[in-house]
């Protein structure tokens, strides 16, 4: 019998083709400050999909996955850079099999993270914690997550998929607005001051 990992796989396979092909990654990256703008779209779906997710219990625990939106934050602020804000509307997620899914959508971006970071050349990823973090980090983390969502009964593959495909479009839409070289809006964030992009 298909697991419930590899049954998401091939139910997102042509959302994952497609914002695969849109983004480019990382070929698209022509100088470090298209890995910043990168970095910033990155932070803003990362902190958005794990705000939608909260703390996912599944047949198997609590989601065996480290928010990333906080290190991207950080990241940020250590490179003078601002928040984006992402267009559209925030992810809806509904019930805990579909923030599952999206759990499963966050896990397999860190492998793409792992494949951008490797690819960058030297010095572009200096300082960066999440892209230097992600190389040992994006493999054994899906093996873990894919152990998780293998898990849940098979009943709920349906909500599974709506979650990830969801995400996926989102992710689109989030990393996909537009390009590199034509940064996102920055937001204010409680306590802080919005700071200029450009």
């Amino acid at each position: 019998m298909e697991t419930m990992s590899r049954r998401l796989r091939t139910g997102t396979r042509d959302l994952h083709d497609e914002v695969e092909t849109r983004l480019g990654l990382p070929d698209s990256l022509d100088e470090p400050r298209h890995v910043h703008e990168l970095l910033r779209r990155w932070q803003a779906l990362f902190a958005e999909i794990e705000d939608a997710i909260g703390a996912v219990e599944g047949p198997a625990g609590p989601a065996p996955i480290a928010p990333a939106g906080l290190v991207l934050t950080v990241d940020l602020e250590r490179l003078g850079l601002a928040v984006a804000a992402p267009p559209g509307e925030a992810v809806d997620l509904e019930g805990a099999a579909e923030r599952a899914g999206a759990t499963y959508v966050l896990a397999g971006s860190l492998l793409g993270v792992a494949s951008v970071s490797r690819a960058l050349p030297d010095g572009w990823t200096d300082g960066i914690a999440f892209l230097n973090a992600a190389p040992a980090a994006g493999a054994p983390t899906m093996t873990v997550m894919r152990r998780w969502l293998d898990a849940w009964p098979a009943t709920e593959y349906d909500q599974l998929l709506v979650g990830a495909r969801r995400t996926f479009r989102r992710a689109g839409e989030v990393l996909g607005a537009g390009p590199w070289s034509d940064p996102l809006p920055g937001r204010e964030q409680p306590g802080r001051v919005a700071v200029e992009v450009g």
